[in-house]
């Protein structure tokens, strides 16, 4: 929350600078760090690509953003509005796992996956301030994601517990209880509480769904967010980042007494969690708009998520292009509007022409990693 504290006032100026080709490079940027942190090889990143491109082609489903024509919809009513983000996700991760748990069962049984015993935390402070480098990596991802209209904490944890899988130096225990893995996901997801506020309070475009609501909040009781809410001092402003503070020391102490509770979910056999998990995404997808199709939806992207971690594609790429699809398209056909067809004006503005760099650099920087490590082992060798 203290990013959002630094950040805010001093952004509020350079957003606004920011027009069609910085938005357009803002989501360049999220689809290109999710593919580059979730590849750590040419394959991973082709793959990657693969499946973002395949994730900007999903999002085209419904109206133009532009013209309003449809396509895509196949002459189905519900196709109209394009495809849910909500009930894609649902299918895309927790379907998906769901079916790998009941994969898993059918070849293990039960006794081979059970968990083990739970036992008296003996984490200390100490103990998580030694992976101070996760903490810090991964709380500027979910500032940088949370910043980028359209996303949430689930896409920056996910982000970020790839990352920090990838640079792990015991990447097998990822899936097992590692604390890095933990420390990377729950801080990008606080993180990018802050960092959605940042557009939020200084341009009036909320981060996710969350920020949405607090937008409508802060707009029903005459708050304009924008520049002048700062330059005004507006005591509302200084009342919500406290309010973010008094929050996480609110979890921190909801946590600390219920772990105990939260931790018997683990004892509960993968043969009846996987069917409730089925059963709560159902639910979860029908009473998103009410109808059958958001279910069929989830289901469908539930079985692309098994098939495509079972040929080894990455799943976060195709999320965060669906999500910012529509965003994305929007802002490069303006652009390319504005500029009477030239490709070069997001090269020719400072801010889209710096971020797209950045973009490309997290892209490839996996790469360089490696080959940077493999001339380092081959120097010593020799």
């Amino acid at each position: 929350m203290l990013w959002t504290y630094l950040l805010c006032p001093p952004t509020g100026k350079d957003y606004l600078k920011i027009d069609s080709p910085e938005y357009f490079a803002l989501c360049t940027f999220g689809i290109l760090a999710a593919i580059g942190l979730e590849g750590n090889s040419l394959n991973g990143i082709i793959k990657g690509i693969m499946s973002a491109t395949f994730g900007l082609i999903l999002s085209c489903v419904g109206s133009d953003p532009v013209f309003g024509t449809n396509r895509f919809s196949f002459g189905s009513y519900y196709m109209l509005s394009g495809i849910h983000v909500v009930s894609s996700m649902l299918g895309a991760y927790a379907l998906c796992q769901a079916l790998i748990n009941c994969r898993d069962v059918y070849e293990k049984g039960d006794e081979q996956l059970k968990a083990p015993p739970v036992t008296k935390a003996t984490l200390t402070i100490l103990d998580i301030l030694k992976h101070y480098k996760v903490l810090i990596k991964s709380s500027l991802i979910g500032i940088i994601v949370g910043a980028v209209p359209g996303t949430g904490g689930a896409e920056s944890a996910m982000i970020a517990y790839n990352e920090a899988k990838r640079s792990s130096k015991y990447p097998e225990e990822f899936g097992n209880g590692s604390i890095e893995g933990i420390l990377a996901a729950e801080s990008a997801n606080n993180a990018t509480s802050g960092g959605a506020m940042i557009p939020m309070l200084t341009l009036g475009i909320p981060g996710d769904t969350v920020m949405a609501i607090l937008l409508s909040a802060l707009t029903m009781q005459s708050i304009t967010p924008g520049t002048n809410l700062f330059s005004s001092g507006s005591f509302w402003v200084y009342a919500m980042m406290g309010g973010l503070f008094v929050i996480n020391l609110f979890l921190l102490l909801q946590g600390g007494l219920c772990i105990n509770l939260f931790a018997q979910v683990s004892k509960i056999p993968q043969s009846i969690m996987a069917p409730c998990i089925i059963v709560m995404c159902i639910m979860g997808s029908y009473a998103i708009n009410n109808n059958i199709f958001e279910c069929f939806v989830m289901i469908a992207f539930g079985l692309i998520g098994f098939f495509m971690k079972k040929l080894g594609f990455p799943i976060t790429p195709l999320c965060i292009a669906l999500v910012l699809g529509k965003l994305f398209e929007t802002n490069l056909r303006r652009s390319l509007i504005l500029s009477r067809g030239n490709p070069f004006v997001f090269f020719t503005r400072p801010i889209s022409c710096s971020i797209i760099l950045l973009a490309l650099f997290i892209l490839f920087f996996p790469i360089i990693t490696s080959i940077w490590a493999k001339k380092k082992r081959s120097g010593h060798c020799s």
